[in-house]
């Protein structure tokens, strides 16, 4: 429930659950569990704007993560403890911290570029959303042109996978980057090309 709040930009409900999480099961969880968790309530303060609980949490998900041991986890849950999730998450909270303030989009560059390193060309809808998070942080550090690529790549990538969340997330970077059209041809054809794609 904190991943899907955290997605739909609800920082106050993502935190409160991660709190009660924490305060019914905190001795329950495993290394892997604290890791993804704090990964998520880093996005959260990114979203209220608090930079110092930010890095706070950060460095709590790096600590974890040293600790994770996936050995016997089922597919389905490993796919979420990874250092390629680690950094993804990370890279998005940073992102969401750029937009406020763009001296975080270097921070947010780096991670969400590991990010995509480590995925290689697996887990395709997290790849795209790993690409959207970095074409937004390429847009604060005022890389226009690299933005655009980045966008139009994510949109290549997408396909026909149909998701929600990845909607939103294209709809919103399409907003975003919009009023930037005329600083890059590839920002104009990407969001032209927003306006033909229908992914619900």
């Amino acid at each position: 429930m904190a991943g899907h709040n955290i997605e739909l930009r609800r920082p106050e409900k993502t935190l409160s659950l991660l709190d009660a999480a924490a305060k019914r099961a905190g001795d329950l969880f495993t290394p892997g569990d604290r890791a993804n968790q704090s990964c998520i309530r880093a996005w959260a303060y990114a979203q209220v704007g608090d930079a110092d609980m930010v890095r706070r949490a950060v460095g709590d998900a790096e600590d974890a993560f040293t600790r994770v041991d996936n050995t016997g986890t089922p597919n389905w849950a490993a796919q979420h403890v990874t250092e390629a999730e680690l950094y993804s998450l990370t890279g998005a909270a940073y992102t969401d911290l750029a937009r406020a303030n763009n001296r975080h989009a270097e921070a947010a560059i780096e991670r969400l570029n590991q990010a995509l390193d480590l995925r290689g060309v697996s887990l395709a809808r997290n790849r795209v959303l790993d690409q959207l998070s970095l074409a937004e942080a390429l847009l604060y550090a005022g890389e226009f042109d690299e933005a655009g690529r980045v966008a139009l790549a994510a949109t290549e990538a997408a396909g026909d996978i149909r998701s929600g969340r990845l909607s939103l997330r294209f709809a919103g970077l399409a907003r975003r980057i919009q009023p930037h059209a005329r600083k890059a041809a590839s920002v104009t054809e990407f969001v032209a090309a927003q306006g033909t794609v229908k992914r619900m």
